[in-house]
């Protein structure tokens, strides 16, 4: 009973529209936000995509074009982890958490993200997703995404978000109450 409820629950907390490509085009920019390369990040399993960033390097945009055939159906951005992200534009507008929380610093996380795509600025055809990132070392990575279905991609961020914070904080609470208990 365990271990299909553990192959349950992580396909739950896992969108089936995750992005299989072998690589995504990366800018490095310096701190003035001049072009310094161009590169490649190769994808690296669960990892996602990961490159060596230059030296001179301060931020990295990771350049991720894909196609819309229907653009009145609403779409949304899943990220499997939301280090370093300083922000995303769709099409060259910027995008905002549908949940505001301050970016985390450092690379010990796993907290996914959740964007609605706007309606607006989703084009038929093709469209180009830029996800900016700070450089925090010497290997930087795109984690996994997912572009699709609003809904989907959202059931998708509550099943996770309930694995990694709910959960948690119910087993603390158990174990809070458990001590509670043998002291009295």
């Amino acid at each position: 009973l365990f271990w299909p409820l553990v192959h349950w629950a992580e396909r739950a907390a896992r969108p089936a529209a995750m992005a299989n490509a072998a690589q995504v085009e990366v800018q490095a920019l310096d701190a003035g936000r001049q072009l310094i390369a161009t590169l490649s990040a190769q994808r690296s399993g669960l990892d996602g995509y990961v490159l060596e960033a230059p030296a001179q390097a301060a931020l990295l945009v990771f350049r991720v074009p894909f196609a819309v055939d229907d653009p009145a159906r609403p779409l949304a951005l899943y990220l499997a982890i939301r280090e370093q992200v300083r922000e995303i534009r769709l099409n060259g507008t910027l995008l905002q958490a549908s949940v505001p929380l301050a970016r985390l610093e450092g690379l010990l996380t796993s907290e996914p993200s959740y964007y609605a795509l706007p309606a607006a600025s989703v084009r038929q055809g093709g469209n180009l997703l830029e996800i900016e990132k700070e450089v925090s070392g010497y290997d930087m990575a795109l984690s996994e995404y997912a572009i699709d279905g609003a809904d989907t991609l959202a059931q998708s961020y509550r099943w996770r978000t309930l694995l990694l914070t709910d959960l948690a904080l119910i087993g603390v609470g158990v174990l809070l109450f458990t001590i509670a208990l043998c002291l009295a």
